[in-house]
């Protein structure tokens, strides 16, 4: 039996790969966050160091979850979703003549197919902040 046949391997090899990619992000955040608390600097300058990296990293959040959904990753692997193939490749192309709120809620309902509602909600809360 083929592993992309069992139910939920494909949505969890993808969460594993887009975890892997979040990692990195955060790793990188840490360090600049130490970088920030190593300084000596006033309260205000900190806090407008740490605002500047607080949307540095939700956008790099963003970037990478929107990466893991980009048309041509999601037509290279649609295939392994065959209950929802039909289903991402009208979001593809719905998402092409969208505007960028309406392009958010379809990343929002991929995201919600290829990786599942936690990521999903996590996505729209990032954009919501940014």
């Amino acid at each position: 039996m083929l592993l992309f046949h069992i139910p939920g391997y494909n949505r969890q090899k993808r969460k594993d790969e887009l975890t892997t990619s979040l990692s990195f992000v955060d790793l990188v955040y840490k360090q600049e966050l130490r970088n920030i608390n190593a300084k000596e600097t006033t309260f205000e300058e900190r806090t407008n160091m740490l605002g500047v990296l607080y949307q540095k990293i939700a956008d790099d959040l963003i970037s990478v979850i929107e990466k893991e959904i980009s048309d041509t990753r999601i037509q290279k692997f649609a295939h392994l979703f065959p209950e929802h193939e039909v289903t991402l490749k009208d979001l593809l192309n719905k998402r092409t003549n969208a505007d960028a709120k309406e392009t958010a809620v379809i990343n929002e309902d991929i995201i919600r197919i290829v990786f599942g509602e936690g990521i999903a909600v996590y996505y729209k809360t990032l954009k919501e902040s940014s």
